[in-house]
């Protein structure tokens, strides 16, 4: 007969809570899972699937105690377990479809099947464990509909899970929402699987109640099991979730901190200067790719292996250990002690190193070194950053060749002979030795920049430079200071003729001509010598000194060498004081002019006169112009004292003229400094309209040296000064370069013959030709020419026979005041005639 039972709700309700519970802490081990890997993942997967299919089976078991049916039933252990193992496994299933490639629909269904099939395995191998007094039957459609159960509540539980992850917010209601599904779908997978099997008894209805009894009992008895399972499972799964957040949150610090590190090795390999660690003993123990790149090794040749001051110049660390050695010897600067006490305290080290790199190149670094500390470490070695300043080195170098050379010939300059002289001082000092000074100064250099230009000028002062460094030793110095001029450091001299020799070598290089542009040009030079210790102890009063031997050398002909003595002191101490007084003269008015008469040889009538400048000095000696004019020249006071003559000539001319009563010609020397002054040609005109007189009457003395040192200007000069109507006399005629050429380039009105020309006349036949060879010169220029120093009778009767056109001199009239002058004009017979008779014709 067929049976029929009852379910207790009170059970199917526990087995439901107990169906929910087990797919929560089922989705709990699937998030474990996920974070956990290897060895560890496989334990929690199996754990994870025990636990959950413990569970399914449980509240399998709890639903099947929940039916009562009224025959007595046991259970097949066999079975039991079989059921057991196929929840465990549908467990496992689906897990394996949660944590591997979660989204896909064909892992989702695989599982779902899997699971599906699992469950009805575990639901009716837990059915026929049953052994109790009928016999089982099923319903195909019904059973076939609970296994479409299984497998669609699977699919839905799997696809939750795996979507569950993606939520931040609210996930542990959502995965109760989802739990309850799953425990619905696996209960609902049970009940209907019981609704399909039909009971059939075979014997004698049994005591209902009994069995309730024992039934009751294991109900209380799974539940309590299950609940315990599941509750260590939920504990377990907790506690290692809290535990795997910790590892994953030190695995992320650990992620942030390597992360952090390799951005700062990446910082400290991209730098752009040399990074180089170093231990307590400096030995490297890292490098970036820039101190690569500057020391030309790779990481691995230095890290380990090499100690920091391997790469240093060993020139440089001895001499920083024997000045440490000094200082420590003498005091240690507090500085210096911090420098080199290694972690006394935080400062940073800067300073200037060479490093030699691996192919053997030096390349100047500037190096900062920062002591590496750690609070529980200590000192942990050093960090040095090294930058190359071989550019900037370069720069500097470059620049301090510019200022210390000079820009044309590449020799040193004042600047750095000032440098070179004090050391070359002080060793001579210590040795006993002695440093000689040259000044060079050349000859008529001015005329070559005037005559062929600047360019012209700086080529020659190339070569001779190049002349010049030839012809020194290689511990001497040569100098440009400037211009024309040169300095010449000796140091090391134990002898004067050391210098000598090295003068000598100089003229003979100077010597040469120098070829400019297939033209042959000669430069001398002019050479004063100063020397350590006798002259001197410092730049200045050497110069000086050398200088003024230098003028000497020059006064005597140019092309010549003159050592300072006490005498040039003297001399120069003479004329500094001379320079004082010629100023306080010019204040006080103490020059004042003399006129010598000129006569015409051939009518013996005066026909003019020359200006000469007096200083009457304060004690009332009378001093000529060869004692002070020079000096003025030099110092440039004659600008003053000659516009001062030129004046006050041209005042007199009036006076002059009407005493004679005939207008008489001014001769005025003009000095070669004035020559060269711009406003001479306004002083001129003015010194001529502001007077009583004709610009013919005045004539304008120059020497030879003044065409011939700036030619082009001289000519241009005269050519002004004649077309006021003003004549220009050559002053000296035949001491100088005196040439035809120099007669026809320049516009002279007038040559005077030089005295020492006249008195030889007397004595040497070459005086007498070359007096005559004058003459017929100026006449060939149509040129009036004039005699100087006639102090004969013979000499003029020399010059009349000659055809001379006028003379001067003692025989003929000394130089007057113009007091004197005036009233010597006034009496017609000195202004007529010769004062003596003329001498007898004499034979030429």
């Amino acid at each position: 007969m067929k049976l029929c039972g009852s379910f207790r709700l009170n059970l199917v309700a526990l087995s439901v809570l107990l169906g929910i519970v087990a797919s929560y802490t089922a989705f709990g081990f699937s998030d474990v899972l996920l974070i956990s890997t290897g060895r560890r993942r496989a334990l929690w997967l199996a754990g994870g699937a025990s636990s959950m299919g413990f569970g399914i089976w449980a509240m399998h078991y709890l639903g099947m105690l929940a039916f009562d049916i009224p025959v007595p039933a046991n259970y097949s252990a066999a079975l039991a377990a079989l059921s057991l193992l196929a929840a465990i496994f549908a467990s496992g299933a689906a897990l394996l479809s949660v944590i591997e490639q979660p989204g896909s629909i064909r892992h989702i269904l695989g599982g779902a099947v899997l699971m599906g099939i699992g469950l009805s395995v575990m639901h009716y191998a837990g059915m026929a464990a049953m052994q109790m007094g009928a016999i089982s039957s099923y319903d195909l459609r019904v059973e076939a509909l609970s296994l479409a159960f299984a497998i669609a509540f699977s699919a839905i539980a799997i696809k939750i899970a795996i979507d569950i992850r993606k939520l931040s917010d609210n996930r542990v209601l959502v995965r109760a929402m989802a739990a309850s599904i799953m425990g619905l779908g696996i209960a609902t997978v049970h009940y209907s699987g019981m609704f399909a099997a039909h009971l059939t008894g075979s014997h004698a209805p049994l005591d209902f109640h009994w069995g309730a009894g024992i039934s009751s009992l294991s109900d209380l008895g799974v539940a309590a099991a299950a609940a315990l399972v599941l509750a260590a499972a939920l504990i377990s799964t907790s506690i290692d979730r809290y535990l795997t957040h910790e590892e994953s949150l030190k695995a992320g610090i650990l992620g942030e901190l390597q992360e952090a590190n390799a951005m700062r090795a990446a910082i400290v390999d991209s730098a752009l200067l040399a990074i180089i660690a170093t231990d307590r003993n400096g030995i490297i123990q890292s490098v970036n790719r820039a101190a690569e790149r500057m020391l030309g090794y790779s990481a691995s040749e230095l890290v380990a292996k090499t100690s920091l001051t391997e790469l240093h110049d060993p020139a440089e660390i001895e001499e920083q250990a024997i000045r440490l050695s000094v200082q420590l010897k003498y005091g240690i600067p507090a500085d210096l002690e911090a420098i080199t006490t290694p972690g006394g305290n935080d400062k940073i080290d800067e300073r200037e190193w060479t490093y030699i790199r691996k192919d053997g190149t030096r390349i100047p670094v500037r190096l900062s070194v920062s002591p590496l500390q750690d609070e529980s470490a200590g000192d942990l070695g050093f960090l040095v950053i090294a930058q190359d300043i071989t550019a900037q080195k370069e720069a500097e170098h470059s620049v301090r060749h510019l200022a210390l050379h000079d820009p044309l010939t590449g020799l040193p300059n004042r600047a750095l002979l000032e440098e070179q002289i004090v050391r070359s001082l002080a060793l001579a000092g210590r040795h006993k030795l002695q440093v000689a000074l040259a000044v060079i100064d050349l000859d008529r250099f001015k005329h070559i920049n005037d005559t062929l230009g600047r360019h012209a000028g700086d080529q020659i002062l190339i070569t001779l430079a190049r002349r010049l460094s030839e012809a020194v030793r290689a511990s001497d110095m040569v100098v440009r200071l400037g211009g024309d001029e040169f300095v010449i450091l000796m140091p090391g001299i134990d002898h004067p003729r050391q210098s000598n020799e090295v003068m000598q070598r100089v003229l003979q290089g100077l010597s040469e001509a120098v070829v400019y542009e297939g033209q042959e040009l000669y430069v001398t030079p002019s050479i004063g010598i100063s020397a350590f210790p006798y002259d001197g102890h410092d730049l200045n009063t050497l110069l000086r000194k050398a200088d003024r031997a230098m003028y000497k050398a020059k006064s005597r002909g140019r092309n010549s060498i003159a050592v300072f003595s006490n005498e040039l002191e003297k001399e120069a101490t003479s004329l500094l004081a001379m320079d004082s007084a010629l100023r306080r003269a010019i204040k006080r008015n103490e020059f004042f002019l003399v006129y010598q008469p000129i006569f015409n040889v051939s009518t013996g009538r005066i026909s003019g006169l020359e200006a000469l400048i007096r200083w009457q000095q304060a004690d009332g000696s009378v001093l000529l112009p060869a004692g002070f004019v020079p000096l003025a020249e030099e110092t440039g006071l004659i600008l003053k004292i000659g516009e001062w003559a030129l004046r006050t000539a041209c005042s007199q001319v009036g006076l002059f003229s009407r005493a004679a009563g005939i207008p008489l010609r001014m001769a005025v020397n003009i000095s070669p400094v004035q020559f060269r002054e711009a406003t001479l040609i306004d002083a001129i005109r003015e010194a001529v309209d502001s007077n009583d007189m004709a610009p013919h009457q005045l004539e304008l003395e120059v020497t030879e040296g003044v065409l011939l040192d700036s030619s082009d200007e001289a000519e241009e000069t005269i050519t002004q000064i004649r077309k006021m109507g003003i004549q220009v006399a050559m002053d000296d005629f035949g001491t100088g370069y005196s040439s035809l050429g120099y007669l026809k380039r320049f516009p002279i009105d007038r040559l005077k013959i030089d005295r020492s020309f006249v008195t030889g006349m007397e004595s040497t036949q070459n005086d007498l030709a070359l007096t005559e060879a004058v003459i017929k010169m100026g006449h060939s220029v149509n040129a009036k020419v004039t005699a100087e120093g006639v102090e004969t009778a013979l000499q003029l009767k020399y010059l009349s026979k000659q055809g001379c056109d006028d003379a001067q001199g003692f025989y003929l009239a000394k130089p007057m005041r113009a007091e004197q002058l005036v009233e010597y004009l006034l009496t017609g017979s000195r202004r007529t005639a010769y004062p003596l008779a003329m001498p007898a014709p004499v034979a030429l």
